[in-house]
């Protein structure tokens, strides 16, 4: 899903499709995953944890 796009998809009868984004509960774990990253030193357990985790929380 590319979170870019403004119209999700149009319709040949003018009708236009959104799909809604994260909720803010969703949001603000997210956030929290991505401070956790950044703190976290690359290669370690830790960082691949974190990284899973927020693979796991994206929508498909």
């Amino acid at each position: 899903m590319d979170r870019g796009v403004v119209v999700s998809a149009a319709l040949s009868t003018s009708e236009q499709l959104t799909v809604s984004g994260l909720r803010d509960s969703e949001k603000v774990w997210l956030l929290r995953l991505l401070r956790k990253l950044a703190r976290a030193q690359r290669g370690s357990n830790r960082r691949a944890t974190v990284k899973q985790a927020i693979a796991d929380s994206r929508p498909t």
